[in-house]
């Protein structure tokens, strides 16, 4: 009898193209994982831990990242290299997941500010150094000479920020193949187009899943893309 353990069968990692389905179950795991990571957090935080807490509130936002990576992959297959890559890049991840900074009224001006500083790494490398200063042991440099900074320094308050970001963004939301067989149809057509033809066709995308009772309205949807995707004068 074959042993059906997957760390037995095989080490390597797949990378190539999915199928609707398997898209759709790789996003409902990992939005399923990031649940359960930030209830991790709140249990250490709940025993002032906050350093852990702080970690793990890290690593449950990116693991929400992962959805729209493989949205991505969905969209562009032609990438399908760079989003893999993205896929196991904390770095990338902490990038992809900017957006869980931005208020869900947040002005188009200020989400521009925050894709920018995603576009420069600077997010992915704000959130690699919460996340090594809460786990590790380093030795700083500062103005009055070499400081040895540990774990224990992190502090209430810089570790429920982390948490409270956590809440915001992580869902533990099923997402079924006919959702990503819609937004398949709307976005193929324009990757690579330009960004107000790319925006109009998420609206679409999101009115139909949303109208089909594939999704749940949220707040952001009439605010993130610069409109409402059901106003008057927004359908096509």
């Amino acid at each position: 009898m074959a042993n059906d353990d997957p760390l037995l069968i095989s080490t390597s990692a797949y990378r190539g193209l999915l199928t609707p389905e398997q898209l759709a179950e790789g996003m409902t795991a990992a939005n399923h994982n990031a649940a359960r990571l930030l209830e991790g957090a709140e249990l250490l935080a709940e025993r002032t831990h906050w350093s852990s807490a702080a970690a793990l509130a890290v690593f449950a936002i990116e693991e929400t990242a992962k959805e729209e990576i493989l949205r991505a992959l969905a969209t562009w297959p032609a990438e399908a290299r760079t989003f893999w890559r993205a896929f196991t890049s904390h770095k990338d991840k902490g990038d992809l997941a900017a957006v869980a900074w931005a208020r869900e009224d947040a002005s188009v001006m200020e989400l521009l500010v925050v894709t920018l500083a995603s576009g420069l790494g600077v997010v992915g490398r704000g959130v690699e150094a919460v996340k090594w200063r809460a786990l590790y042991v380093d030795c700083l440099a500062t103005n009055a000479g070499p400081l040895w900074w540990t774990p224990e320094r992190m502090g209430a308050e810089d570790a429920q920020a982390m948490l409270e970001t956590a809440r915001r963004v992580v869902r533990r939301r099923v997402v079924c193949a006919e959702e990503v067989r819609i937004l398949i149809r709307h976005m193929v057509p324009v990757a690579g187009a330009p960004w107000d033809e790319v925006n109009r066709a998420h609206a679409r995308y999101l009115r139909e899943v949303v109208d089909e009772g594939l999704r749940e309205k949220e707040p952001w949807m009439s605010t993130r893309l610069g409109f409402d995707p059901w106003a008057e004068g927004s359908r096509e």
